[in-house]
């Protein structure tokens, strides 16, 4: 009897552990997401960001929004047109930055302090960053610019623990 109520807690201490969600809210059903993009930002990243915010406007019902980086939740920074200071800034945060540099078209995408750090080496890989945060909110770009979009949703969680990767295709015919 004492062993089943062991397994007992240990499946209940479990249960609730996996329960608990844990990452940054970069959606919570009362507002847009707030992107903050670079004022000499590449155009490439202007793109991606527009189709980042058709994105949020299908699955959420909101365009993103535009803000300054103090009060966005999603933040990008694009390497080759970043300052001295910003790259300090980035590589306090966890960033390897020669490593990153090192990439053709590379991103990083990294949480702290409740926000979302996107950084590319260079317009194309800023963008490729930024569209993954859609391919994680579900946004599908198939063959020829097919999109499929998963049902709306009322809130998100973007995971702390997420690698570092890149590669998306962008479909800029629809943007431009």
């Amino acid at each position: 009897m004492k062993q089943f109520y062991c397994l007992l807690t240990l499946l209940l201490l479990c249960i609730s552990h996996t329960a608990t969600a844990t990452g940054i809210c970069w959606y919570d059903g009362s507002g847009p997401v707030k992107l903050y993009v670079p004022e000499k930002a590449s155009m490439v990243v202007k793109v991606a960001s527009q189709m980042f915010s058709d994105d949020m406007l299908a699955v959420t019902g909101r365009k993103s929004i535009t803000v300054p980086e103090k009060n966005a939740t999603i933040v990008l920074t694009q390497l080759d047109r970043a300052s001295a200071a910003q790259r300090r800034q980035l590589s306090a945060k966890g960033i390897d930055i020669k490593k990153l540099e090192s990439l053709t078209d590379g991103f990083s995408i990294i949480t702290d302090n409740k926000k979302i750090y996107v950084t590319g080496t260079n317009g194309r890989g800023t963008a490729y960053g930024l569209l993954e945060l859609s391919r994680q909110a579900g946004v599908s770009r198939g063959c020829g610019g097919a999109m499929s979009f998963p049902s709306h949703r009322t809130d998100w969680l973007f995971p702390t623990d997420t690698p570092q990767c890149r590669g998306h295709r962008l479909n800029t015919a629809a943007y431009s």
